[in-house]
């Protein structure tokens, strides 16, 4: 028997519809799926590797106003877990050995253009 996919939370619904209707009403759906993504991926690494409590409380804060923070950081929505799951997979993939900081740049660059076509999928559904 096959699982249905689980529903998603109604915040994360809400803040996709919101960010869609601040774009261009010439731009298709898939367009803006596209492009509400990149900018999702590019918080949610820029979260992950703050290493001060200001930047998580700036976006905890920007999250009440901007539909983009709001997908980078409710722990309902849960989106920050995508990119823990990737960067766990990159690291087991490589034998858990570290990786100089260019090796580093070039896989978080590499993690933010999957991130951002898998985001970019959730985001065109309905």
């Amino acid at each position: 028997m096959a699982m249905a996919r689980p529903a998603r939370a109604p915040a994360e619904l809400a803040a996709i519809e919101e960010a869609f209707a601040a774009m261009p009403d010439g731009l298709s759906r898939r367009a803006k799926a596209e492009h509400l993504a990149f900018r999702v991926a590019k918080e949610l690494i820029a979260l992950s590797e703050a290493d001060d409590a200001l930047s998580a409380s700036l976006a905890a804060v920007g999250a009440l106003y901007d539909p983009t923070l709001q997908l980078a950081t409710d722990p309902e929505i849960g989106l920050h877990d995508d990119l823990a799951q990737l960067r766990i997979a990159r690291f087991k993939a490589r034998d858990c050995r570290w990786i100089s900081h260019d090796a580093w740049a070039r896989e978080t660059d590499e993690l933010k253009a999957e991130l951002s076509n898998r985001l970019a999928r959730r985001f065109r559904r309905r």
